[in-house]
């Protein structure tokens, strides 16, 4: 386990493109906790929290994460950044591992390469999955130093996009931060997407579940494997791509 590495999930329900989807069901539980029970599984974090909006158009969410024990933080009901670096600060956070709320099958595999990756090299300030094309939709992880984020907030002013995004302020400004991508190992069909944006995301996903040997246990590797094997399970949700590295 990393010293002080908190892994903050970030959900809300107020969604334009699928309101609610966080509490949609997969596999008898609310999208939400199955994700929260997979990133659990993440033998290098101390510990793994649902950050969200402190609004009243979130109190559903809150009262879905109490009626499972999940941890959660209710911070700045606008600005994205505030709310993780209040999160941060509150858990006295030294890595700050990030992910979204709409990526239920995002892989403790990949949390962990993410957090390996940050923490193997002295001077990294922000790393990512992300940042190339080499995992697919849906594994999107960061990694990033509670220092730099504070760096960050005395180098720049916070515009729209670093508010609402984060860690643009990192990958943005290469001349202040070192940033690194995380290596995958596999290979996989190019529109492989396992985020949930639009309902036909969800129904892949369900579908998905159906034929993976391990369910809500199977890794990235399983699930590839699971996609290969069935390759129409591509057609339910494929007509939806989105660019898959933040530097494209």
């Amino acid at each position: 386990m990393i010293n002080k590495a908190h892994i903050f999930i970030q959900a809300r329900l107020t969604s334009t493109r699928f309101p609610s989807k966080v509490i949609q069901d997969i596999d008898g539980l609310p999208s939400i906790v199955f994700q929260y029970q997979r990133v659990k599984r993440s033998n290098l974090a101390s510990e793994v929290v649902v950050i969200i909006p402190d609004d009243k158009e979130n109190n559903t969410l809150a009262e879905t994460l109490e009626d499972y024990s999940i941890p959660y933080f209710r911070g700045h009901p606008e600005i994205l950044i505030r709310r993780f670096e209040d999160a941060a600060r509150f858990y006295k956070s030294e890595i700050i591992v990030r992910t979204n709320g709409d990526c239920p099958l995002i892989s403790s595999s990949s949390i962990d390469a993410t957090i390996s990756t940050f923490t193997s090299e002295t001077k990294v300030d922000y790393c990512s999955t992300t940042l190339d094309t080499s995992f697919p939709v849906g594994e999107h992880c960061e990694a990033f130093s509670y220092s730099a984020l504070l760096k960050g907030f005395d180098l720049f002013e916070i515009s729209k996009e670093i508010a609402e995004h984060v860690t643009p302020l990192f990958y943005r400004n290469p001349e202040f931060f070192n940033c690194l991508s995380v290596p995958c190992a596999h290979v996989f069909p190019e529109k492989l997407r396992l985020c949930v944006d639009y309902p036909e995301d969800l129904h892949f996903i369900r579908s998905l579940l159906l034929q993976l040997p391990n369910k809500g246990d199977s890794d990235l590797i399983e699930i590839i494997n699971t996609v290969r094997d069935s390759p129409n399970l591509l057609d339910i949700n494929s007509h939806y791509q989105k660019d898959r590295a933040l530097l494209s």
